[in-house]
């Protein structure tokens, strides 16, 4: 028997479920709210994320290269110093999130919710940010170089 524990509440006894990864990806396809977990550090490299709700989420560090993160919620998620290059994100929910120092090089957030969000320092560089809302969002020193707009 494997039990999983994503915070405080939600355990998870699946015997199909190997990792951490797998684990997140059952929760999203079933419909399991991620809401306030905790993933700092997980590796997430390619995880089908699309129309998860992590909402307020704690992601900080996380690898989430080429994730599929589509209409996600991910709003007021912490996910500073995540690796999400590559990544898609389109129509992904981020007001109010926090991604200081995020990797998006080269990801796709065409039509994204970035109000309000903090991207300082984020490297954006190559990213497709088309139609996404930016209003108030905090661009100090991120690096948006041949970004498409």
């Amino acid at each position: 028997m494997k039990l999983f524990r994503i915070d405080g509440s939600l355990i998870i006894d699946n015997p199909e479920i190997d990792n951490l990864k797998e684990l997140v990806e059952y929760c999203v396809r079933v419909g399991i709210s991620l809401q306030y977990a905790n993933m700092q550090g997980a590796n997430m490299r390619g995880a089908d994320l699309r129309n998860a709700n992590m909402r307020n989420a704690y992601m900080q560090c996380a690898n989430m290269q080429y994730a599929n993160m589509r209409y996600a919620n991910m709003q007021c998620a912490n996910m500073q110093y995540a690796n999400m290059q590559y990544a898609n994100m389109r129509y992904v929910d981020l007001q109010d999130a926090d991604l200081f120092n995020a990797d998006l090089f080269n990801a796709d957030l065409f039509n994204a919710n970035l109000q309000d969000a903090n991207l300082q320092d984020a490297n954006m560089q190559y990213a497709n940010l088309q139609y996404a809302n930016m209003y108030h969002a905090d661009l100090r020193g991120a690096n948006m170089r041949d970004a498409d707009f």
